[in-house]
Parts: C-alpha cells; sequence; structure tokens
C-alpha cells in the first residue's frame, strides 16, 4: 500500500507539533513495512531520522499551490492513502483523478480537512466541536480519537502525585491564558512547560 504523508509545515517556525507527529507516525509505518513518502522539501529529511525516506522534494510556494487547489493532489500521488495535517479554512485540495482514500489528521482548526473521507481528531473536545458545526458523524463514518502521546523519553512513575503540570506548546488557541486564573480560583500552583512559538509571546 502507498502512503503519502504532506509535511506542509516546511517553513522554519511553523507548528513544533505536527512535524513531530509526522516523524514518529512514518518511522512507525516504516518500521511496520510500509514504505511511506513524504512530500515535503529535501532538507527536511534529516529532520525525520529516516534512512532512505522516499521524499518528494517540493517547495513552500508548490504546498500552497497544493492547498488551495491550484495544483492537483493527482500530481504526486493517484493511488494508496494522502495523508494531510493541514489546518484552516484555506485548505481546498483537488482530488480530480486521485484514486486512492483522504485520511486527513485534524490538530486543532474547526475548519480543518472537513471534506476528508477519513477524519483523526487528536482530541474528544475537537472532535465534538467538528460534529457539531459540521455534522463530520453524519457525512462520514470514518471518524477516529487518537490522543497526541510520546512513547520513548518520559517514564510515568506510579505512586501519589500531586503536583498539576501542563506540558505542551504554548499557544494562546490552546488556553495557556487561563491558567493563572484557573491556578487562582483553585487555590493551587499550575507548572506550565513547553515551547513558545514567537508570533504567540504576547
Amino acid at each position: 500500500m502507498k502512503i503519502f504523508i504532506l509535511d506542509h509545515q516546511i517553513k522554519a517556525g511553523g507548528n513544533l507539533g505536527v512535524p513531530f507527529l509526522i516523524k514518529v507516525l512514518f518511522k512507525g509505518l516504516a518500521q511496520k513495512g510500509y514504505e511511506p513518502t513524504l512530500i515535503t522539501c529535501k532538507e527536511n529529511a534529516a529532520y525525520y531520522q529516516t534512512s532512505n525516506a522516499r521524499i518528494i522534494d517540493i517547495s513552500h510556494a508548490e504546498v500552497n499551490m497544493l492547498l488551495d487547489g491550484r495544483t492537483p493532489i493527482a500530481k504526486f500521488c493517484n493511488q494508496g492513502i494522502f495523508h494531510s495535517h493541514t489546518s484552516g479554512h484555506h485548505v481546498n485540495f483537488d482530488l480530480s483523478n486521485f484514486n486512492g482514500k483522504w485520511l486527513a489528521t485534524c490538530h486543532g482548526s474547526d475548519y480543518e480537512d472537513g471534506a476528508a473521507e477519513f477524519l483523526v481528531f487528536v482530541s474528544k473536545s475537537q472532535m465534538l466541536r467538528h460534529c457539531m458545526k459540521f455534522n463530520s458523524h453524519i457525512r462520514s463514518r470514518n471518524i477516529y480519537l487518537a490522543y497526541n502521546c510520546y512513547e520513548s523519553g518520559l517514564k510515568f512513575n506510579p505512586g501519589s502525585h500531586n503536583k498539576l503540570i501542563y506540558f505542551g506548546v504554548l499557544r494562546k488557541d490552546k488556553g495557556i491564558h487561563y491558567l493563572p486564573e484557573i491556578a487562582q480560583n483553585i487555590g493551587r500552583a499550575i507548572h506550565i512547560y513547553g515551547p513558545m512559538l514567537e508570533f504567540d509571546k504576547g
């Protein structure tokens, strides 16, 4: 089975979470014997830490042409699975002459890839919002929920814990700015860890 994964965040300073998830997904598929192909730029290939990775070299301008439908998906793949991690209402893929399946992983936006036949959500709250706004549960029965997680580097030690922690990218759309108020209301400290994106420092 051919699997094509679009990495649309090929610019430095893009969404930190999406490239990481693609890297984990790519390595996992390769370990299971699949031969996934990345639609990205060759400069990004080293980031995925895969040897002999199949890469379709594409510029940022070409990615934008894919996103808004000026370039059809079939130019790069016309069968198998096309897997996108895009976000926002600007997504308008041209799937003419594409004979495969479109799988979209939705990371945060309520407008993400709503036309995809297969939808994977990374949180239950986002899945419910998406279904309420676009009737995704009626339009498609192929809806899945898969929480983002680490497999290595972090170990859970069983026992008693009494420390509230937020661990993730520090972005306003994740509600980080509410945490101090929540901490004050409950009378508990909340420890916040994660990278902050330049455009969201305010």
